[in-house]
């Protein structure tokens, strides 16, 4: 029954030309104002549209995650590598300029004593890619 639903609703929407429609500039507008006359489609839409086309970044940043793992830190957790990623892009675009160390269960111990006085949490974040780097360097 539900997708039969489905079919009627592209059945419509593939019947209900509008002289408008050969003049859209922008798809996701286009889907947002149709949102309440075709709502599965908009949706399915939105979510097709809001895919990356390109997989560069996405393998950049599957690539920065795998060198988190080293033979030292193979026990990490996948949510713990999904939250240092996360906080680590957040960084790097400005979303946020400074973690809260309130957010924080403990201070990572391989930063050492005294790189937890002269740098700030967000500091360690930002140069952790390089110091991971040339930790894994003594691996090869």
């Amino acid at each position: 029954m539900d997708s039969d639903n489905a079919e009627d609703e592209y059945a419509r929407w593939q019947k209900d030309v509008l002289p408008t429609d050969n003049v859209i500039r922008d798809p996701l507008e286009y889907w947002h104002a149709q949102r309440f006359k075709y709502p599965r489609l908009s949706r399915m839409a939105v979510d097709f549209m809001t895919v990356q086309p390109m997989s560069a970044e996405c393998e950049r940043l599957f690539s920065a995650a795998g060198r988190m793992v080293t033979p030292l830190r193979n026990q990490l957790e996948a949510s713990t590598i999904a939250i240092c990623q996360v906080l680590r892009s957040w960084l790097q675009a400005g979303i946020v300029e400074e973690v809260d160390p309130m957010l924080l269960d403990k201070v990572d111990d391989t930063m050492g004593e005294d790189s937890v006085e002269e740098k700030s949490v967000s500091e360690w974040l930002r140069d952790l890619p390089m110091q991971m780097r040339e930790e894994e360097t003594g691996w090869e």
